[in-house]
């Protein structure tokens, strides 16, 4: 629930209102999954029409990361129906305290998520390390182009590179999952 909160500090400090259908969804998915779900598509659709970014390597991107990165746990947890307790650690308390100051102070809203992010129980060392060096490879992979090869810092381009670091992050990610044999077991 902590990332919800996240989620509508975030839509409210840059006037997304789409977010208050995450808290209809996340309501929702304690009764039907399948509805949560289709609430969420259309939190997805309406988002992209809130959220406007013309570059990369810009503050309009951080700001869209502040909405976005916080509603893919609020996924998780309505898929894997989490209770309505807020669970937090002192991290992520302060987290949302920074999240809460940057309602007035609008930089803060970065800090609070990086924190937020840093607090996940569920994160390891490994990933956290693996999404930063990830990240910084990406950003100066699109400040070369930009300040090198303007005229191929396009629009395109950009989406290309972003889309091609994420599915090398995912690959590396998956590689170390181990093979699980599935049974099926058929009562009689």
């Amino acid at each position: 629930m902590i990332w919800l909160i996240a989620s509508l500090i975030g839509g409210i400090a840059f006037k997304a209102w789409a977010v208050i259908l995450l808290v209809v969804a996340y309501l929702v998915s304690r009764k039907s999954r399948d509805l949560a779900l289709l609430i969420y598509f259309f939190y997805g659709v309406l988002l992209i029409g809130e959220i406007h970014v013309r570059d990369f390597i810009s503050y309009e991107s951080l700001k869209a990361l502040v909405i976005i990165v916080p509603s893919i746990p609020v996924l998780r947890e309505i898929l894997s129906g989490a209770e309505l307790k807020i669970k937090f650690n002192l991290l992520q308390l302060i987290g949302v305290v920074v999240l809460a100051a940057g309602l007035l102070y609008e930089h803060l809203l970065l800090v609070g998520t990086a924190l937020l992010i840093a607090g996940e129980k569920r994160l390891s060392f490994r990933a956290l390390r693996d999404v930063a060096v990830g990240t910084i490879l990406l950003l100066s992979m699109l400040w070369i182009v930009k300040t090198k090869y303007p005229y191929l810092y396009t629009p395109e381009n950009q989406v290309s590179i972003v889309t091609g670091f994420t599915i090398l992050l995912i690959l590396k990610e998956i590689r170390n999952l181990r093979k699980v044999k599935f049974e099926l077991r058929i009562k009689s």
